[in-house]
C-alpha cells in the first residue's frame, strides 16, 4: 500500500478510499514531506542512519542533529 507521488500514477489506485486520498492530497494548498524527504538522499538517510542507533539506544538526540548538519555542511 502507498499513495503515488507521481501524478501520473494517480490512474493505477484502484481502491476508492486511496483514491479520494488522493484527490485530497492533490488539491491541498500545501503538503510537508517527511523531512529525510524534504532533505534528500544524503542528508535525509544521514539522519535515518543516526536515528536509527538513536532507537538501538546507540545514539543520542545530539548524534542526530550533528549527523544531519555534518551531512548538510557536506553538501554546500
Amino acid at each position: 500500500m502507498g499513495l503515488p507521488t507521481n501524478p501520473a500514477a494517480n490512474a493505477a489506485v484502484s481502491d476508492p478510499a486511496l483514491a479520494e486520498l488522493l484527490r485530497v492530497r492533490d488539491e491541498a494548498p500545501y503538503v510537508q514531506l517527511y523531512f529525510d524527504t524534504a532533505f534528500g538522499e544524503s542528508i535525509g538517510g544521514a539522519m535515518n542512519d543516526e536515528i536509527a542507533l538513536l532507537f538501538a539506544g546507540q545514539a543520542s538526540p545530539e548524534d542526530v542533529v550533528e549527523a544531519t548538519q555534518a551531512a548538510a555542511d557536506e553538501e554546500m
